[in-house]
């Protein structure tokens, strides 16, 4: 194919999700993590090391913040970039050689794969809703284009932007120290000993750094300690293993899971093409390295709580793409374009009226997602089985229904989930300040051993002790409690999303 040929094949692989993510993009703030980092980014916290802090996050969503939009609108938009820069960097993988020398996917095929990407169900949820899912997919993508580059030219130039770029992703997402084996196996040879062996290797190394200096530079230039930056890593990774990782009945149970996982993000003929594509290259450096990376992604995602879970597995969709791609590559003939409609039709068509035709029939037989968390104004089934955010508005109708019920400087005693939103609204929106909005639950439920106790103690001393007018932001027994509490209160819910606490 022609150079102009294969840059408009490259330019549609950008543009089309770009525009389906426009078109699909959540209109306002979220909930929990998504109402975080925007804050993060109201906040300036640009400088901040540990897991949780995602700190390239609020640098880059600072840049984007910068755009004459709103906040939320700015932060959604930014996943929608970055997701669309991971599809196009996906087909430009499949451009680059996957089994050695002239072994470029078709750039038709290369296409169609990016695009199976770019409508997967997961791929496409976290592509239109502030999270550091998206950019953690294109930093892993970016880190395989520019490995690929390395073994096609030897230049260390691409070593070298490899470098800044991990160290970028690294900063944005710790998930991105998983993907360091794959591709080291992807990158070793004799050439690269050498290049470990050399002066290079510190400048690639002090490239990471600066790559990740919102993580560790800035905090140090801040005042932190060397000691203080590596502790807020290493106590955050022991926190979040504590916190979230479940027991070994559970990785079991998802990793046998993982297949119908699989079927739902590529629900026609993308599994049997990756599958295909997989064995069609199973001797190559190329077909060993990504498939160190999904094992490494699935391994750890599966011992992790539900609600992070699947978000955590999008990069090995990612690969299962590029797999996807090299079976259409063996398929692949050309002039065969009637075939190459009906690929296309499956492929990147049908996923879409796929989740809303589950959705419906959800709704029509009255299936409820009983693992997820029920929130208030928000349809559970639509915004986990419906990629597509443009009519999400629930966080934001919550906080202003919350905002309506609550009397003059009352209390709003919550959990993380509701309690970004409600957060956000008054931090970023200034909405009444004289609510007190006291984030607890959480801490409770994780680290008490008696959680509903500690719920009761606490509204015993705000309800009547001090009198004053204290609500629960829900009614979710497993994190409030409430039929303990209504042992002593009693739970008004006075028409509005708020119940209000009581003496009895």
């Amino acid at each position: 194919m022609s150079p102009a040929g294969n840059a408009w094949w490259g330019a549609a692989a950008f543009v089309s999700p770009l525009a389906l993510y426009l078109f699909t993009l959540a209109p306002t703030y979220l909930w929990s993590d998504s109402a975080k980092l925007a804050l993060f980014v109201h906040e300036r916290q640009f400088a901040a090391s540990g897991f949780e802090a995602h700190a390239m996050h609020a640098v880059l969503g600072y840049l984007f913040s910068l755009l004459p939009l709103s906040l939320a609108a700015s932060q959604n938009l930014m996943s929608a970039v970055f997701a669309a820069g991971a599809v196009f960097l996906a087909f430009c993988i499949l451009r680059t050689g996957v089994g050695g020398p002239g072994s470029s996917v078709p750039a038709p095929a290369a296409f169609l794969a990016s695009g199976s990407l770019a409508v997967s169900h997961l791929f496409w949820h976290y592509a239109v809703i502030n999270e550091s899912y998206a950019p953690l997919t294109f930093f892993l993508a970016s880190g395989l284009f520019l490995a690929q580059k390395w073994r096609g030219s030897r230049e260390p130039k691409w070593l070298f932007l490899l470098a800044l770029s991990s160290g970028m992703g690294f900063s944005m997402h710790g998930m991105t120290a998983l993907f360091a084996p794959g591709l080291l196996v992807l990158l070793w040879n004799d050439e690269f000993g050498r290049f470990a062996a050399s002066w290079r290797a510190l400048v690639a190394a002090a490239l990471f750094f600066v790559g990740a200096a919102p993580s560790f530079l800035l905090p140090l230039f801040g005042g932190a300690s060397a000691a203080e930056v590596i502790g807020a890593f290493t106590g955050s990774l022991s926190g979040h293993y504590k916190m979230y990782s479940l027991g070994l009945g559970h990785w079991i149970k998802q990793l046998a899971l993982h297949p119908f996982y699989l079927l739902y993000q590529f629900p026609t003929a993308g599994l049997p093409l990756a599958v295909w594509g997989l064995k069609g290259t199973w001797r190559s450096r190329f077909s060993a390295a990504t498939a160190l990376l999904w094992a490494a992604t699935v391994l750890f995602a599966a011992k992790y709580f539900l609600q992070r879970q699947f978000a955590m597995l999008i990069p090995s969709f990612f690969i299962v793409s590029l797999w996807l791609g090299v079976g259409l590559g063996r398929y692949w003939r050309p002039g065969e374009w009637r075939k190459w409609a009906v690929l296309f039709l499956l492929l990147c068509v049908a996923p879409p009226f796929f989740y809303h035709g589950v959705y419906r029939l959800c709704r029509a037989r009255g299936f409820h997602l009983s693992f997820v968390r029920t929130l208030p104004c928000r349809d559970t089934e639509r915004y986990f089985l419906v990629p597509g955010k443009g009519r999400e508005t629930g966080a934001r109708d919550y906080a202003e229904s919350c905002f309506r019920q609550a009397a003059p400087n009352s209390v709003i005693l919550c959990d993380f989930n509701p309690g970004m939103a409600l957060v956000y609204a008054q931090e970023v929106l200034g909405a009444r300040k004289d609510v007190e909005i006291v984030m607890a639950v959480d801490d409770w439920v994780h680290k008490s051993p008696d959680p509903g106790e500690e719920v009761l103690k606490y509204l015993r001393r705000r309800v009547k002790e001090e009198k004053r007018t204290v609500y629960l932001a829900d009614v979710w027994e497993a994190y409030y409690f409430a039929s303990r509490v209504r042992r002593e209160f009693t739970l008004d819910p006075e028409g509005g999303s708020l119940w209000r606490v009581k003496e009895i």
